[in-house]
């Protein structure tokens, strides 16, 4: 069936409002999902090989040898609403392997890393996560309407390393504007971005690429 985007938006038009709710108005905790999708078009990840194993991570793509102890991992991939229907902007920043478990075909990562959502500002998150279990994160502070955020992201792995999902609480902030609210699709194997998601108008505005 032939999706008519013009109707889409026009029937969706508060979701892609920016603007704060209310500027002075304090919410204990509130509630993003958060979709991150490495679709191998941004030379994500590279490896900067520093332990004795110098094994090239970007073929984890294809099942290998895992890394060693002090290999460091720099990324970029790019994230989208909890529906996969909206581009939000990307992820970037760096992870280093803490530890390796090749019987369970697993990585042990000290992660520090921002999500860009284009003008509305960036979250930088933190914390140690396997590669194979879901781990809780710290949310670090922003910029933009993040500015003073702090809390936590709870990482899923959908499909590691192609599709990760993050639930983020977030307490410091005034309430987030409408552009960042929205339905959640249960993260689940097989899921990926909208068409709708690669047209501007389903983009957050100047969002990072």
């Amino acid at each position: 069936m032939e999706v008519s985007y013009d109707k889409f938006y026009t029937e969706n038009r508060a979701t892609f409002d920016t603007r704060p709710q209310d500027e002075e108005e304090q919410v204990d905790v509130q509630e993003m999902t958060v979709y991150e999708v490495n679709q191998l078009d941004r030379g994500s990840p590279a490896l900067l090989s520093l332990s004795k194993f110098a094994l090239d991570w970007y073929d984890r793509f294809r099942p290998q040898p895992l890394g060693g102890l002090g290999d460091m991992v720099t990324f970029s991939n790019k994230i989208f609403d909890g529906m996969l229907k909206k581009r939000l902007g990307i992820t970037a920043g760096i992870i280093s392997v803490i530890g390796n478990y090749p019987d369970q075909d697993a990585l042990l990562f000290e992660a520090a890393y921002s999500f860009y959502f284009g003008d509305l500002g960036h979250i930088c998150v933190k914390g140690a996560y396997r590669s194979d279990k879901d781990t809780d994160l710290a949310v670090k502070g922003g910029s933009g309407i993040f500015r003073g955020v702090y809390g936590t992201v709870h990482l899923h792995n959908v499909e590691y390393p192609r599709v990760l999902f993050y639930r983020f609480r977030l307490q410091g902030i005034p309430r987030l504007p409408r552009a960042l609210q929205w339905d959640t699709i249960p993260p689940t194997r097989g899921l990926h971005p909208s068409l709708m998601a690669s047209l501007p108008s389903f983009c957050l505005p100047n969002f990072t690429d």
